[in-house]
């Protein structure tokens, strides 16, 4: 397991600023955070399912791909990062 690095995370900002991710995915997170609901969200110390706390999911999950766009075990693999963002 890693930590993001603050480049990785400006990347991610980046690529959801520039409309990179598909709007069909962007639908599809923020339906399932919805369904994951807001009793949920609470539980683990967030205000609920709010705007920001969407917002920070979005980012979150735009990180993660970004994190596994730079592997270079994915790399090797033949796995090519614009299949990931």
């Amino acid at each position: 397991m890693q930590a993001p690095s603050a480049q990785q995370i400006e990347s991610a900002a980046d690529q959801l600023l520039q409309r990179k991710v598909p709007e069909f995915i962007s639908n599809s997170q923020r339906a399932e955070l919805i369904a994951f609901g807001d009793a949920r969200a609470k539980a683990i110390g967030a205000s609920g399912v709010t705007r920001d706390f969407i917002i920070a999911y979005e980012l979150g999950l735009q990180t993660g791909r970004t994190v596994l766009a730079m592997s270079g075990a994915l790399v090797q693999a033949g796995i090519h990062a614009e299949d990931l963002l």
